[in-house]
């Protein structure tokens, strides 16, 4: 999960000089341009795993495919919105310049107040009355709002201090960058597919929109009254690593690394269990939320989504539907007994068998028989 809307200016306006456009919009789209604090020089991510899946995991395909032409879309709709913000901006900034004194009578909510701070033109005081280039800067800042009101992140995410229904299930598809999407979409593809091999489809999706949603409401009670927006799966996701680690502990993950240092580039793959590498997984992020760290990620939606599928995956070895299918036992084939071909009478050629002697060849008629001999004296004993 990634929270939108930050400013690397940071404080409030000084509503004496010009907007500054380029820090406006930085604090806007829906991509985090969270400045980093140092190079990191070390990286390491899953890519592949050795527990065998049946079938094809169509659920999990369809929903990368959403995600990504959701991300798609909305790339395309906030890229458009800005630059025609910017261009109203822009004339307001002109206007100003000309007409210092200009200012408007109504002020902006809903937003985070660093964005605020950067899209509020100057404030009239109590009892000013309008002048022309009071309406002008009025109608050019309403134009400014309608086009930041169009930007998907602003409009779909969820925000604690205006949370609705449907920003709920909506900020569960939008992602903020490219490597969001991809990092998510990496996670989802391994466990997702064990889980719906084994889980089947209907029990897979409700456990991802149960994970997801309970990570989005711990989200809520941990950042309550903020108004800055969350999108991504992570929470959805991270009930998904939750079932994995549960049913299936022993499974051994490919972990790829990559570490740069200057000059010195290596990159290679280890093997690392799954009921170790998801625990430090979930260890950095408790710590991020205890630490109560400031760089665009929603601790809270991913412990909460582990949480989740981490139970889920515990009924479902009670349940006895997660486990891992033993193979068929099928009645092995008997040997049947065979008659060899007779050869063929016109393929080979035919030999007269000997003919056996009859009783008459073997004692002719002229051998008489002596009947009357004596019995042969019975053999000694000794």
């Amino acid at each position: 999960m990634l929270r939108v809307g930050t400013c690397a200016a940071g404080g409030h306006r000084d509503v004496n000089r010009p907007w500054n456009s380029a820090c406006c919009f930085e604090a806007i789209p829906a991509t985090v341009r969270a400045k980093a604090k140092g190079a990191r020089v070390f990286w390491f991510f899953p890519i592949g795993h050795d527990r065998s899946v049946f079938g094809m995991p169509h659920l999990t395909m369809f929903i990368i495919a959403a995600c990504t032409v959701i991300f798609c879309w909305t790339w395309g709709r906030e890229r458009s919105a800005l630059e025609e913000a910017e261009a109203v901006q822009g004339r307001a900034m002109a206007h100003l310049e000309q007409h210092p004194d200009a200012c408007v009578d109504f002020t902006l909510s809903g937003l985070p107040d660093r964005i605020l701070d950067l899209l509020t033109p100057p404030q009239c005081a109590p009892g000013h009355v309008l002048t022309a280039a009071d309406q002008e800067l009025i109608t050019m800042t309403r134009e400014l709002i309608a086009h930041v009101n169009r930007v998907p992140t602003l409009r779909l995410g969820y925000r604690p201090g205006s949370p609705s229904v449907g920003t709920l299930f909506s900020s569960m598809w939008l992602h903020g960058g490219l490597f969001h999407l991809a990092g998510n979409m990496v996670f989802l593809f391994l466990a997702g597919s064990v889980i719906e091999s084994f889980w089947g489809p209907v029990r897979f999706f409700v456990l991802y929109m149960l994970s997801g949603i309970g990570g989005t409401l711990l989200h809520h009670m941990m950042n309550q009254g903020d108004l800055t927006p969350m999108i991504g799966a992570s929470g959805a996701i991270s009930g998904l690593l939750g079932a994995f680690v549960v049913l299936y502990p022993r499974t051994k993950i490919q972990m790829g690394y990559l570490v740069f240092l200057l000059v010195y580039i290596r990159r290679g793959v280890f093997l690392m269990p799954a009921w170790l590498a998801i625990p430090l997984w979930a260890g950095q992020q408790l710590l991020g939320a205890a630490l109560g760290a400031e760089d665009g990620i929603a601790y809270g939606a991913h412990i909460g989504g582990l949480v989740v599928g981490a139970l889920g995956g515990l009924l479902a070895f009670i349940l006895g539907f997660g486990a891992v299918p033993e193979p068929e036992e099928r009645p092995r084939p008997q040997p049947q007994a065979q008659s060899l071909p007779s050869p063929s009478l016109s393929s080979r050629p035919s030999r007269a068998a000997p003919a056996r002697p009859s009783p008459a060849d073997e004692f002719p008629e002229g051998i008489p028989l002596d009947l009357d001999a004596p019995e042969p004296p019975p053999p000694s004993r000794y």
